[in-house]
């Protein structure tokens, strides 16, 4: 008999051994529903588990009893690990959690052992793609904010801008979008302001005619004097050594000195 046939034999004998036994295979369906729990968070995967791997048809891998559930338990361990990085875990941090429980249950004396260690193992992968998930469409969510509040602030360069009118633009309160803001950007949100205008007045002291006192007007600082020192604040110089440092630079003819000078 070749050796094809020879393991076809055996296949056969072992589906009729289970059949006999009562230990058909689960499904491919009902099994995959599972890991799909897993790789998507979903807390239901915890029952599912507990009654498949407790179940009479997982196959039979050993003549041990115990040894029979610790090798479901490691194959589990490995399609667990495999959907959660699916999920979004890292794989080195799933690749460490899935040692770390199958060094644990080497050392289970008992099939309870083993499947209340299969239920912690399933649920901590569990729990932590749903941490994940959480945290990215948290973040999600608060980048959608901070891009609002981005566009609406362009749009608003020419007015004093204030936090009150961007909290109404969004919903929130002030105070929880100027913490949300900064921790999202590393800046204030009047940090964020000035900078965007400072921004948008080097662009207009370089392509524009406009004197230092329009520029100052039209992006909304109360006096000239407040927008020179706020730009040198921000660009360590003053906006007529920047436009002139930038034209020397470039071998451009300087355009008409601006008044007030400083």
């Amino acid at each position: 008999m070749s050796e094809y046939s020879s393991f076809q034999k055996k296949l056969t004998i072992a589906a009729y051994l289970q059949r006999e036994d009562n230990r058909i295979h689960h499904g491919y369906d009902e099994e995959l529903l599972q890991y799909i729990y897993v790789m998507n968070g979903d807390p239901r995967v915890i029952e599912i588990s507990k009654k498949m791997f407790r179940g009479n048809r997982n196959g039979k891998l050993s003549n041990d009893p115990i040894r029979q559930f610790k090798y479901l338990f490691v194959a589990s361990t490995t399609l667990t690990t495999r959907y959660a990085i699916r999920g979004g875990m890292e794989p080195q941090d799933a690749y460490n959690l899935s040692d770390l429980f199958i060094q644990r249950v080497d050392l289970c004396m008992s099939i309870d052992e083993v499947c209340s260690l299969q239920t912690e193992m399933i649920q901590n992968f569990t729990e932590q793609v749903a941490s994940i998930k959480t945290k990215k469409n948290q973040l999600s969510s608060n980048n959608l904010y901070v891009k609002q509040l981005e566009d609406y602030i362009y749009l608003h360069l020419h007015e004093k801008i204030r936090v009150e009118e961007l909290a109404n633009e969004v919903g929130l309160t002030p105070n929880y979008l100027s913490s949300l803001f900064k921790k999202e950007t590393g800046r204030s949100i009047q940090q964020y302001i000035t900078n965007k205008k400072i921004e948008v007045a080097s662009n207009m002291l370089l392509y524009s005619e406009y004197s230092l006192t329009d520029i100052g007007n039209i992006l909304a600082f109360s006096s000239t004097s407040h927008f020179i020192k706020t730009f040198k604040s921000i660009m360590g110089q003053t906006p007529r050594q920047y436009k002139l440092h930038i034209y020397d630079n470039n071998f451009i003819s300087p355009l008409p000195s601006d008044s007030p000078t400083s």
